[in-house]
């Protein structure tokens, strides 16, 4: 038995359907987009972005990251992008 593909034996009918990220964009051809990580240097910006998106935390606030550098964190505000939706930002990330 070779390595499983990700629609037939991870995702079969009787588990439910597959997440959205497995989900091919064709059924005849399984296609993906391209995805684009970008450093956010700006904090109204950043905070922008959050109030669009669904269910942001207060961790993932510009101010939550600079609290954390007083103790020596370093706070990396990431957002993703993906191909085919505009390039709009589809989620962000305060890594610390």
């Amino acid at each position: 038995m070779g390595a499983p593909s990700a629609r037939s034996e991870y995702y079969s009918a009787d588990r439910g359907p597959a997440p959205p990220f497995f989900v091919p964009m064709s059924t005849a051809m399984e296609t993906y987009r391209a995805s684009t990580f970008k450093l956010e240097d700006s904090p109204a910006t950043w905070q922008a972005t959050l109030a669009r998106l669904p269910n942001a935390h207060p961790l993932q606030s510009w101010a939550w990251g600079q609290f954390k550098s007083r103790w020596g964190w370093e706070a990396m505000p990431l957002t993703m992008s993906v191909g085919g939706n505009s390039w709009e930002t589809i989620a962000a990330a305060m890594v610390l």
